[in-house]
């Protein structure tokens, strides 16, 4: 078979199809440090969650609503109608071995508040199981007294301008489904930061999230 050309419908396709992979892996990436790396803003265990560290509920349900008179994003305890998002982790970790975490969105609201919700309510619900893996991994790794702090603070340049180089691309093609897709999980890993940190607001225009946290 001869590989088709790159001005042939096939080579253009194949060169596409080669920039969705690599964005695609930029994505999980990202994912996977950001979960991570919210954990760096984490304070110390005696100051969120006593002296004994964080211990998970056996379960916990939480919502986040929408203020429609100022247009803010509150959380509350348990499931509400008309809610923004919705989600209920149930921690069996010692009976199974997992966690399960059940979420849902309402289509009421637009696509970018359904996956910054979505965020912020899975944070909400999870902050001791985020906190538990950044120091179960990263915490030895990339902390600021361990031996691989160079190479954290060059993979986080790297995603940083991986980051800018997808906000400019979202700029740019806004009529683009494949880049609305992009833009939802930014704000969906928006939102877990967001809520991690205590201060849900919405993103207006252009934002920014930390991959690999404060390091």
């Amino acid at each position: 078979m001869v590989a088709p050309m790159d001005r042939s419908p096939g080579g253009r396709l194949a060169g596409a199809l080669t920039r969705a992979l690599a964005l695609a892996l930029v994505l999980a990436l990202l994912a996977g440090l950001f979960l991570t790396g919210l954990a760096s803003a984490i304070q110390t265990p005696g100051s969120r969650w006593g002296s004994e560290g964080p211990v998970p509920p056996a379960s916990r349900s939480r919502s986040v609503l929408l203020d429609p008179q100022t247009g803010q994003l509150r959380l509350v305890d348990g499931r509400h109608p008309g809610a923004v998002a919705w989600a209920n982790l149930t921690n069996a970790i010692h009976e199974t071995g997992w966690a399960f975490l059940e979420l849902h969105t309402n289509g009421h609201y637009s696509d970018g508040l359904q996956a910054y919700a979505a965020g912020v309510v899975e944070a909400a619900v999870s902050e001791e199981l985020i906190y538990m893996h950044w120091m179960n991994t990263v915490v030895n790794y990339c902390g600021p007294f361990e031996y691989e702090v160079g190479y954290c603070e060059r993979l986080k340049s790297f995603l940083e301008a991986n980051l800018e180089w997808m906000q400019e691309e979202m700029e740019s093609n806004k009529d683009s489904a494949y880049w609305h897709q992009v833009r939802l999980t930014l704000l969906q890993l928006k939102g877990l930061e967001d809520s991690y940190e205590g201060s849900v607001t919405f993103p207006t225009g252009k934002f920014t999230i930390k991959p690999l946290g404060f390091l």
